[in-house]
């Protein structure tokens, strides 16, 4: 069993100073490790160098870096990459919740990168939520736009009809005060008298030698629309 010694001093420094460091540090780490495919596949696709070559190219490079070396390279190696032979392909890591011995600890070359195996993919998983996180915000966002456009829309329309009903009720009004005031100034109307009654009538007025003109005056209901009353001659001569 090999134990790590940790390198930084922990009791004279606060929990907020090591934080700060920490989240100063780790997208510069993360970003590290996602260059090596980067600097792989630039020698070997576009330099033409061989696998071998390409990794003693960035250890000797590299070597200067504390935990830095060959065996750490291939947990990063593209997968894609032709030139990768297949005995030295990395298996990609898993994780599992098969319990491991607490006690068990990494060498100080092999501790950093598997730490820095977990966060990768766990910022990878992160960086996926806060993408779906967006695109569901802005479909929000294009619902909430598109209701409030058919919104204004309702609007006016609702406005337009409500105009026309307006428009109608008032042409009603106006139509009902036409008739009604039609009614006022003409009144249609007839009624019967017997015939010996108006042969008397007619009769009397021609011998009397006045104009011959037969008169008729009458009295009817105007709710009911029937005459009530029927009478030959003037008003004036009842």
């Amino acid at each position: 069993m090999i134990i790590h010694k940790l390198e930084v001093n922990y009791q004279s420094r606060t929990y907020e100073d090591l934080s700060n460091e920490f989240q100063n540090l780790y997208p510069n780490a993360i970003r590290a490790f996602q260059l090596i495919p980067a600097m792989y596949n630039r020698l070997t696709l576009v330099d033409n160098l061989s696998h071998k070559a390409a990794l003693t190219k960035m250890q000797n490079d590299h070597k200067q870096l504390n935990g830095f070396s060959t065996r750490n390279m291939y947990r990063y190696l593209p997968s894609d990459n032709p030139y990768i032979p297949k005995r030295v392909m990395t298996p990609r890591h898993k994780i599992s919740n098969t319990k491991t011995d607490a006690t068990v600890q990494f060498s100080k070359v092999e501790q950093p990168a598997r730490i820095v195996d977990v966060v990768v993919e766990r910022q990878n998983e992160k960086d996926g939520k806060d993408k779906r996180i967006q695109e569901l915000e802005n479909e929000l966002k294009q619902h909430y736009h598109d209701l409030k456009d058919k919104k204004s829309q309702n609007a006016g329309l609702l406005a337009q009809v409500e105009f026309l009903r307006e428009q109608v009720r008032l042409a009603n009004k106006q139509n009902k005060m036409n008739e009604h005031s039609s009614n006022d100034k003409v009144i249609d109307f007839e009624f019967r008298l017997s015939w010996e009654r108006v042969r008397e009538y007619m009769s009397l007025t021609f011998k009397s030698g006045k104009v011959l003109e037969v008169w008729f005056h009458g009295r009817f209901n105007k709710l009911t629309g029937k005459v009530v009353e029927a009478n030959l001659g003037k008003k004036s001569e009842r």
